[in-house]
Parts: C-alpha cells; structure tokens; sequence
C-alpha cells in the first residue's frame, strides 16, 4: 500500500500511527500538495493528504476513512466494533481532527508564502484559536487543570 503524504501533516501521521500500531507496512510516497503537477491530484479530487493507495490501485482519502479502512485489515481492532464504544473513539477523533485542522489553519495563515503580512488575517487566526481553546477544555476536569494554551505567532 502507498501513502501519499506530507511528513508534517498531522492527519499523515494519524494513519501512520495506526498502520505502525497494527503492524501494516505503508510505502510512504512524500508530495507537495500545494505543486499543481502534485500526484495527489489525480488521486484525491479535493488534492489532501494523506491518499492511501491500496494494492489494487484504488485510492482511500480523508485520515478517518483511511483509518477505518486500515483497522479492517487483519491484526487488532483499534476502533471498537460495539456501537457505543465505537461512536465515542469517533466523538474524540472528530474533536481531534478539528484541533489538527485548526491548527493547520494557523499555521499556514501565519507564514504561507502566498499571503503577504497584510492579508494575513489575526481575526481568522483567532478565531481558530478559539477552537483549540474549546478542545483543550473538553479534556480538562477540575480534578486536573489543564495548562494554558499560548497563542504565540510564528
């Protein structure tokens, strides 16, 4: 199986770590999604990664879907089969994945190449900060505060 992926793509590593947990190996074929001749874009129509290519040349994209279709696989079920069970490992994997997208968001409206420091815009980053905030309370209690979160800029 093929990965096309980004090494610092936080939903790449996602599947990695799910493919290493169950012990499937994963050609890694690195690409830069934001080229035009990128070979994700024949792959996958929204140009993402990670694309998971399987052996019969079929491609799997988006990490949730990628990841449902790894655990499938023979090995250990890492999602639960039972509905309840399952439904809350898919609760907390949207949770992070809207971390992961928000912070993808910051990032690249902090430093991508194609916006001039006059078009970044501090109201889009904050608002996304505002969804990492509500993430990181969602996993703190009284009983263990959670640390401040900083919004440094890059």
């Amino acid at each position: 199986m093929k990965l096309f992926c980004s090494l610092p793509s936080p939903f790449a590593r996602k599947v990695r770590a799910l493919a290493a947990e169950k012990g499937l190996p994963l050609e890694l074929v690195l690409v830069d999604v934001l080229d035009p001749a990128s070979p994700v874009a024949a792959l996958n129509p929204l140009r993402k990664v990670p694309c998971l290519v399987d052996e019969r040349g079929e491609a799997w994209f988006d990490s949730p879907v990628i990841c449902e279709w790894l655990d499938a696989m023979p090995g250990p079920r890492l999602i639960p089969e039972a509905f309840e069970a399952r439904m809350r490992v898919k609760r907390i994997e949207a949770l992070a994945d809207g971390l992961m997208d928000a912070g993808v968001a910051i990032r690249l409206e902090a430093v991508w190449a194609g916006r001039t420091p006059e078009q970044r815009s501090a109201a889009w980053m904050d608002w996304q900060w505002l969804k990492v905030e509500g993430r990181h309370r969602s996993n703190s209690s009284a009983a263990s505060p959670a640390a401040p979160i900083s919004r440094a800029r890059p």
